[in-house]
């Protein structure tokens, strides 16, 4: 079974990846800039996790990530690195999916990959 989230967790992985690079090389420079890049990945960390196992809780998660991504890409739209530009394209990018995934609602794979092999048994 495909993973209807397939594209919003790979934009919260390269959203995630990107925020805690970013945040490690900036990490003396910028201290308010680098805890909204944390918060970001930490939360994109989880809504990756939460939708790949098709999590009841996946809209509330994606909410907060895409919030979380929001403030990052804001606060690193005010430095002119253009690194840091990149991060916000990033987290917008990321909040966009996550947006979507929020107003879906819950998917419950549970019930999708029962229904598919109860389909695939009367086939057989």
């Amino acid at each position: 079974m495909i993973n209807p989230y397939k594209s919003a967790i790979e934009a919260c992985v390269r959203c995630a990846q990107d925020c805690e690079r970013y945040a490690a090389e900036f990490a003396g420079t910028m201290g308010k800039t680098v805890r909204f890049c944390l918060d970001a990945a930490e939360l994109c960390w989880a809504a990756a996790t939460l939708m790949s196992r098709g999590s009841r809780i996946t809209p509330e998660i994606c909410q907060l990530s895409a919030r979380a991504c929001e403030i990052c890409a804001n606060e690193c739209d005010k430095s002119p690195d253009e690194q840091l530009t990149d991060c916000a394209e990033t987290c917008r990018a990321c909040a966009e999916q996550c947006l979507k995934v929020a107003e879906d609602g819950p998917f419950d794979m549970a019930v999708q990959g029962s229904s598919v092999s109860a389909s695939l048994a009367t086939t057989v």
